[in-house]
């Protein structure tokens, strides 16, 4: 598979595998959901599985934070996406979805 360049929105660096003694910490495992999705999109293995962008070049943005679920992950999601463009993707593919946000866990009243 060709990776052709990568960045870790989150530790700012060019290292999209999980990194130990980092801060903000990478929760080990965090980069799994990204390789698997990666290999559906661009995997092959010979008699199992022909992906539909085998053979493509690929380009990797890390922007999720595991430990929390906040609105920076939005920003990272949109720079990702920029830096991308900026490079000339033609397709992303991306697997993220939110139920909730951290910080906007707010108790309201109940009315009765």
């Amino acid at each position: 598979m060709a990776v052709i360049k990568e960045y870790d929105f989150i530790q700012k660096d060019t290292i999209t595998a999980d990194e130990d003694g980092k801060t903000p910490v990478d929760e080990p495992g965090q980069d799994s959901h990204g390789t698997l999705t990666l290999s559906v999109v661009g995997g092959y293995k010979e008699g199992t599985l022909v992906s539909p962008a085998f053979g493509a070049q690929f380009i990797l943005a890390k922007t999720e934070y595991v430990p929390t679920e906040s609105r920076v992950e939005e920003d990272n999601w949109a720079a990702g996406i920029e830096w991308e463009e900026s490079y000339g993707v033609d397709v992303v593919s991306s697997s993220l979805g939110y139920s909730e946000l951290t910080m906007l866990r707010i108790i309201i009243p109940m009315q009765t």
